[in-house]
């Protein structure tokens, strides 16, 4: 499996924030972790980050965040419903709604993949 690159930083935060990612347009993301933490905690912290980069968290808007949050704990989830493909099967009264480019883009690439299958099916 891919990683892409990313560096960490030891910062103050307050108490209550031990890390956070975040990502950067050149596909790299800078992890920072609450230094205040003893060590244990700040590796414990670094593994549940680096594993929403593995496992692209960031570009994800189907799962919900507590369900992002308990797989980057290394707790197993459920796979999502499929969501209705709202361009080949539009819901009436209902359009589709991406909260950032990346998970448009990913959209639009599943939808040619979908365009490109059924295409194949029938010819």
């Amino acid at each position: 499996m891919w990683t892409p690159d990313y560096f960490i930083r030891y910062i103050d935060f307050p108490a209550s924030v031990e890390g956070v990612t975040i990502p950067n347009n050149d596909g790299t993301f800078d992890i920072y972790i609450n230094q205040r933490l003893c060590p244990k905690k700040q590796q414990l912290k670094l593994a549940h980050e680096i594993r929403h980069i593995r496992n692209d968290h960031f570009y994800n808007d189907i799962l919900p965040i507590r369900d992002i949050e308990r797989e980057a704990d290394g707790v197993s989830i459920k796979p999502p419903k499929r969501l209705p493909d709202v361009l080949f099967y539009h819901p009436a009264g209902k359009i589709a709604l991406f909260h950032s480019l990346e998970s448009l883009g990913n959209y639009s690439r599943n939808y040619a993949k979908q365009w490109n299958r059924e295409r194949a099916m029938k010819g």
